[in-house]
C-alpha cells in the first residue's frame, strides 16, 4: 500500500478501553509506503498507537506530519533510511524530511548544478518545492558525485537538452515528482546516457509520467554492472505511435552488457495492446545480455517471452495468452513458470522446448497448454518438447498441467527425443492427452508420474500407432535403462471401447 497524500482524521466510535486502533496498521507481511499525507490529529485510544504493525509488517515514511514521532513509537522506528522526523513549526506535530546530514550540501535551485558543486561535493541534495523546474544534466564532464533529487506535492521536473547523461554522476536518485516530456524530445521523458560506471546506481522512485507516448524511461546503458531501479512509478500513456515499437520503459539492449534493470511496485496505465509496458529496442540486433528483475507478471506474449529471455526466476501469467511457442532453450537459470490456470494457445509446432542449459530445475505449473498446430510424418507436434542432451543432475516437473494436443496423428503431450539421457521428470497431477500422451526415446532417464491421467486420442492411421505411454525402440534409438514409477494414475484411450 502507497500513500503519496490525504488528511486522517479520526472517524469512528470505539471502546478506547478495550481495544487497540492505529491510523496505519500494516498487517503480517504486509508493506505501507507513506510519501505524504497529514496524519496530525491525535487519536484518543488507550491501547494503541498511532502507528502499528503486525508478524513481519513494515512501515516506511517518506514524508507527511504526525501527531506524534513517528522514529518511536511501540518501540519502532518507521521513518525510512536517510530521512528524520522533526518538529513542525507549531512545535507540537513531527514532519518527515530528508535527513539533510548524510548530505555534503543541500540546494533548492537547481541552477546550482551548473557551478562547482559537482565538483567540490560528494553527496548532494536538490530539494525542490512545488511548481515546475527544469534540470540540465547533459554535459560532457564525470564526477564521483552522489546526486539526489527529491521532491514534494506538486513538484515537477523537466530534463533539458537531449538525456541525462549519468556518466557525470556516480549514484542518482530522483524521488516524488511528476516527470514532463523532455524539452527537446517531445516523445521522451527522461533518457538516461550511458553511466560508464560498472558500480553505478540510478534510481527513479515514486515519480510519475502523463502522456507517455512512446517512452516514459529510456535506458541506454554500456556499462557492465550498471543498476537501474524504477521504484513505485506510475505511467499513464497517451501513444500515438502504435505500431508496436514504443514501451513506457525502453531499454536499448547492447552486445555483451549486462546491467541490471529492477522494476517493481509500479502501475501502468492505458497501454495499448500494440504497445507494451516494458519495451526491448534493438541496436544492431536484440540482445538479452542484461538482467531484468521485475513483480510484474506477464500479460501479453511479448512479455511472457521477454520475462523468460531475460532470465526470470519466476514468472507469473496474468492473462490467457496466444504464442508461437514458450521457449527456454538460452536460460542459464533455474526458472518457475505459474500460468495461473490461464490457457497458453501455441501455434508453432511445438509449444513449448526446453534444452539442457546452465538450470537444474524448471517447473511448469498451472498451465492449460492448447495447441493448434497440426502434425504430419515430417512434423512431429509435441505439446512439450525436451530436447536432445545430458540432463544430469536436472529436474523438469509438470505440475497440475494440462497438455492438449490439436490432432490425433503425429501428435505428443510429451516427447523425450533419443538423446535425452539422465533426466528426472516429474509430472503431477497434469491431463496428457495426444495420439502419444508421454514418448520416451531416451537412455537413463527417471519418470514419476503421480496423480495424473495420460490420454491418448486414438488414431486409425496405418503408418502410425497409438500409446498412453511409449518406450520406443526403432532398431536405431532404443530406450533402455529408463526408471518409471507410476501413482495414483490413470491410463485412457479415447476411441476404444473396451479399453
Amino acid at each position: 500500500v502507497i500513500i503519496n497524500d490525504g488528511t486522517f482524521s479520526e472517524g469512528y466510535t470505539y471502546d478506547a478501553e478495550n481495544w487497540g486502533m492505529y491510523q496505519i496498521y500494516s498487517g503480517d507481511k504486509a508493506k505501507v509506503t507513506v510519501n505524504g499525507g497529514d496524519f496530525s490529529q491525535e487519536w484518543d485510544c488507550a491501547n494503541g498507537y498511532d502507528l502499528c504493525t503486525g508478524a513481519e509488517g513494515t512501515i516506511e515514511i517518506y514524508g507527511g506530519v504526525f501527531a506524534d514521532n513517528p522514529a518511536s513509537q511501540n518501540g519502532k522506528n518507521f521513518v525510512a533510511e536517510g530521512y528524520k522526523a522533526v518538529k513542525a513549526a507549531d512545535g507540537e506535530t513531527y514532519v518527515v524530511l530528508p535527513n539533510t546530514d548524510n548530505y555534503d550540501i543541500v540546494i533548492t535551485d537547481p541552477a546550482q548544478l551548473k557551478g562547482e558543486v559537482l565538483t567540490n561535493y560528494d553527496n548532494i541534495l536538490l530539494q525542490l518545492s512545488a511548481g515546475k523546474h527544469t534540470i540540465d544534466l547533459y554535459m560532457s564532464a564525470s564526477f564521483d558525485a552522489n546526486l539526489t533529487i527529491i521532491g514534494t506535492k506538486g513538484t515537477k521536473v523537466e530534463f533539458a537538452e537531449q538525456q541525462v547523461m549519468m556518466a557525470l554522476v556516480k549514484n542518482f536518485t530522483i524521488k516524488n515528482c511528476e516527470i514532463l516530456h523532455m524539452a527537446t524530445k517531445s516523445w521522451g521523458h527522461i533518457v538516461f546516457g550511458s553511466g560508464n560506471k560498472a558500480d553505478g546506481v540510478y534510481t527513479i522512485e515514486n515519480c510519475t509520467f502523463n502522456g507517455v507516448g512512446t517512452q516514459g524511461i529510456y535506458i541506454n546503458e554500456n556499462t557492465t554492472g550498471a543498476t537501474y531501479n524504477i521504484l513505485n512509478c506510475t505511467f499513464n500513456g497517451d501513444f500515438d505511435n502504435i505500431d508496436g515499437k514504443d514501451g513506457a520503459i525502453t531499454i536499448q539492449t547492447n552486445k555483451g552488457v549486462n546491467h541490471i534493470v529492477n522494476v517493481e511496485g509500479c502501475k501502468f496505465n492505458n497501454i495499448p495492446g500494440t504497445c507494451h509496458r516494458i519495451f526491448l529496442a534493438p541496436n544492431d540486433g536484440l540482445f538479452y545480455d542484461f538482467t531484468l528483475n521485475t513483480d510484474l507478471k506477464a500479460t501479453t506474449a511479448y512479455e511472457l517471452k521477454m520475462f523468460l529471455a531475460l532470465g526470470q526466476e519466476n514468472v507469473v501469467v496474468a492473462n490467457d495468452i496466444t504464442i508461437d511457442q514458450i521457449n527456454l532453450r538460452d536460460r542459464n537459470k533455474n526458472v518457475i513458470i505459474d500460468c495461473n490456470n490461464k490457457t497458453i494457445t501455441t501455434t508453432a509446432e511445438y509449444g513449448v522446448v526446453i534444452n539442457a542449459g546452465g538450470w537444474s530445475s524448471v517447473e511448469l505449473k498451472n498451465a492449460n497448454i492448447k495447441m493448434t498446430r497440426n502434425g504430419d510424418y515430417q512434423i512431429y507436434a509435441a505439446g512439450f518438447k525436451i530436447e536432445n542432451g545430458d540432463y544430469t543432475g536436472k529436474t523438469i516437473k509438470l505440475d497440475n498441467c494440462t497438455i492438449t494436443m490439436a490432432n490425433t496423428d503425429w501428435a505428443y503431450a510429451i516427447n523425450m527425443p533419443a538423446s535425452v539421457t539422465n533426466l528426472n521428470l516429474d509430472v503431477n497431477e497434469c491431463a496428457l492427452t495426444g495420439a502419444i500422451a508421454l514418448q520416451c526415446w531416451g537412455d537413463s532417464n527417471e519418470i514419476n508420474i503421480d496423480n495424473s491421467e495420460l490420454i491418448c486420442n486414438y488414431t486409425t492411421n496405418a503408418l502410425y500407432t497409438s500409446y498412453c505411454l511409449a518406450f520406443q525402440n526403432n532398431g536405431t534409438s532404443v530406450a533402455e535403462s529408463n526408471t518409471l514409477k507410476v501413482t495414483k494414475s490413470k491410463f485412457n484411450y479415447i476411441g476404444v471401447d473396451n479399453f
